[in-house]
């Protein structure tokens, strides 16, 4: 019988290191769980409260300005406009490509950032199973070594 009692000892063992590996809660901890969902013999006044948070609205703006050309004016006052507003027009351009660039940049980075985390949450979860697949084993081994001496033992006349 102690066998017995050892062996099924050695299986609830590794059946708590595989839990606990995985973060479960113990078998103790399910029951208390279990036991609080009972309906209690009063009622309590139940209270409610709503609270509402709206998304963040995020906004950009800009603005430009723009030297108007008089067609009564003469030419060089007009070609002296023309070209002011297309220096304006190419600053505006740089500006428009460095806010591109830095948004392509800001994108990799956290494309990076979680290919290297979710990598690293992979690895560690492959670790986790590879434990609980093989270092389950030795325990359920021995549990089960403990039950057949156990099985055997008590199957034998006592005389």
């Amino acid at each position: 019988m102690f066998l017995q009692l050892f062996g099924v000892a050695t299986v609830a063992l590794g059946l708590r290191e595989t839990r606990k590996l995985f973060g479960y809660p113990h078998f103790f901890q399910l029951t208390l769980t279990w036991a609080k969902r009972f309906p209690k013999y009063y009622l309590r006044p139940i209270t409610a409260e709503v609270n509402l948070t709206l998304p963040a609205i995020e906004m950009s703006m800009s603005g430009y300005t723009w030297r108007p050309a008089d067609p009564n004016a003469p030419i060089e006052k007009r070609l002296e406009a023309i070209e002011a507003n297309l220096s304006d027009l190419n600053a505006r351009f740089d500006q428009s490509q460095q806010r591109q660039d830095h948004e392509i940049r800001k994108t990799r980075s956290q494309l990076d950032e979680e290919r290297i985390l979710r990598e690293n949450e992979d690895h560690e979860t492959r670790k986790k199973l590879e434990a609980a697949q093989t270092g389950g084993l030795r325990i359920s081994a021995v549990g089960l070594v403990w039950l057949s001496l156990g099985i055997i033992m008590s199957s034998t006349s006592g005389r």
